[in-house]
């Protein structure tokens, strides 16, 4: 059986540089700032890459054969998915990034 765990993404974060507004791991976000619609959950996938690494949906995928990016992990009605390919063929890719900190690998 698969393990159901999400991670979340603050979205007030969203196109800032850290540091220049926001001290990640230093900045107290107070109680008003913790209302769901400022989050955006990611659904772990059950899977791990080669390098151990939990593959969520967002994560951008390097395909280290080819130096290429694969593409965002994304749910899809049949399963996970990353570009074209079904997740589970996609396992031996690198982490780069995701679909918030590094949107600039998916806009080719």
């Amino acid at each position: 059986m698969r393990e159901i765990k999400f991670r979340a993404w603050h979205k007030p974060f969203k196109d800032n540089d850290f540091g220049a507004g926001y001290k990640y791991g230093n900045n107290v976000i107070s109680f008003h700032d913790m209302s769901p619609e400022k989050y955006e959950l990611e659904q772990y996938t059950g899977l791990h890459n080669d390098d151990g690494a939990e593959l969520y949906e967002g994560d951008i995928l390097l395909d280290p054969d080819t130096g290429y990016i694969v593409g965002a992990v994304e749910y899809r009605e049949d399963g996970f998915w990353c570009g074209d390919d079904r997740l589970v063929d996609c396992i031996d890719c690198q982490v780069v990034g995701n679909a918030h900190e590094r949107l600039e690998y998916l806009e080719d």
